[in-house]
């Protein structure tokens, strides 16, 4: 398992920040079974459309609650698993970006995470289904249990209903938001790890498309294997336990320090590995003219050579271990797509034009790409204080890493102007921090 561990901290590493989704697949370690899996799941053993819909609930609630409450109190006495603690450090770490959680559990919160959609709801809160006062699922829970079924609201008498989406159901806002924020990001490619999701259930199957790239980790095949950059069949704990102590391993044992803002060294190698891919099917299949694939191998080894060059100039000196390990990784990248970039070249006997870098461009578009990613993080039902924070200070390291590859590549340093407006537009949002402190970190 060791080599298919090290092409998912490969994968995690080429496309920074991944997004993650997850089904009910990880959390069958904490005792929770899931719906699909032959012989132990949910669906196997009981109607959905009688147990987990709008109808059902309505037409027998004594069936709906009864068979209900035992899910809560599973659920409730619940623990998070390795899987869902590890999720927890790397989204600490900054290594991994948002959580897209199919399940209903609570896990992830209490697994660590901070910035997760639950698209399916959850088991912390009930509602009225006539008048939406919220109520804590305890209420349900002392209501059931004393026979009052079905539970009803205090206010109005309407029944309460758990915060969780059942068939028949609007999706809620998470999902919206979620699929928003994930198409915020259209210049560098990225990754979305999927994890315990049998990649059945609609809408959320197709958020995996708004990816560059897939990652799957599942017990039984998806739909979407024949996509996947890599595909593992182990049990999740496992692999996330020892993709941990890989990275742990990287940091000398110690438990990683968060990524700073703006080390985005990894952005080039991910705009990069996606042009060799390019490069991989053209040689296969050749769609453009060798005038145009001139023109664009141009750009390619121009950008090959930028890379290095800012990768190279990145400040070392006082990183921790794990980061000086990732530039080494970086530079191991950009040899190894030199060398099958030349192999390309004499294979098809295209002949690369003298062209300029893109990257000051591109460095660019990812800086507006991650302020409106702010603005729509700001933007959502209930922002939290500390992501729009967090939103803030990626920008503005985003910017930091523009002007510093600008340096290096002895081009113009990015229109000031562009980044006090950015600062005024953080300002509005309540932004506390210095936003300034990010333009700071490229010196040695």
């Amino acid at each position: 398992m060791t080599s298919k561990i090290s092409d998912l901290l490969g994968l995690i590493l080429r496309f920074p920040a991944p997004w993650i989704l997850t089904g009910a697949g990880i959390s069958t370690e904490s005792g929770i079974p899931d719906f699909r899996s032959p012989g132990t799941g949910l669906w196997e053993k009981m109607d959905p459309m009688e147990f987990a819909s709008v109808e059902g609930l309505r037409r027998n609630p004594r069936a709906f609650f009864t068979h209900g409450l035992q899910t809560i109190d599973t659920i409730l006495n619940a623990k998070p698993n390795t899987g869902h603690i590890v999720l927890g450090h790397l989204q600490k770490a900054r290594l991994i970006g948002p959580i897209v959680t199919q399940n209903v559990d609570d896990l992830h919160r209490r697994g660590g995470a901070i910035h997760y959609y639950e698209v399916h709801g959850h088991f912390r809160t009930a509602s009225c289904m006539s008048c939406r006062n919220q109520v804590p699922i305890s209420e349900v829970v002392s209501q059931v249990e004393m026979d009052q079924i079905p539970p009803v609201c205090y206010y109005c008498g309407g029944i309460l209903k758990p915060d969780v989406i059942l068939f028949g159901d609007m999706m809620p806002a998470d999902y919206q938001e979620a699929s928003l924020l994930a198409s915020k990001y259209q210049y560098i490619p990225k990754l979305m790890i999927v994890i315990g999701s049998s990649l059945t259930v609609s809408p959320v199957n197709y958020l995996p498309l708004e990816f560059n790239r897939i990652a799957i980790i599942n017990n039984t095949p998806t739909p979407m294997d024949y996509k996947a950059d890599l595909v593992l069949r182990q049990q999740i704990g496992e692999v996330m336990g020892a993709l941990w102590d890989e990275i742990l391993a990287l940091n000398g044992g110690k438990e990683p320090e968060p990524i700073p803002y703006g080390f985005n060294c990894g952005h080039l190698i991910a705009y990069l590995d996606n042009e060799m891919r390019f490069l991989a099917g053209q040689k296969t299949r050749m769609t453009a003219s060798k005038e145009s694939l001139a023109r664009h191998t141009g750009h390619i080894k121009a950008d090959l050579e930028a890379a290095q060059k800012i990768i190279q100039a990145f400040p070392a000196e006082g990183r921790q271990p794990l980061e000086n390990a990732m530039l080494r990784f970086y530079l191991a990248e950009i040899e190894r797509m030199n060398q099958d970039f030349d192999a390309w070249c004499s294979e098809t006997g295209i002949k690369p034009n003298a062209e300029p870098s893109r990257f000051s461009k591109l460095l660019q578009d990812n800086f507006k790409d991650n302020v409106n990613a702010f603005l729509t993080y700001t933007g959502e039902t209930e922002p939290l204080p500390e992501l729009i924070e967090h939103f803030a200070a990626r920008a503005a390291g985003c910017y930091g890493f523009w002007s510093f590859a600008n340096r290096i590549l002895g081009l113009a340093l990015p229109p000031q102007d562009e980044w006090e407006n950015f600062k005024k537009t953080a300002r509005k949002h309540r932004v506390e921090q210095d936003l300034d402190q990010y333009l700071n970190l490229f010196s040695q």
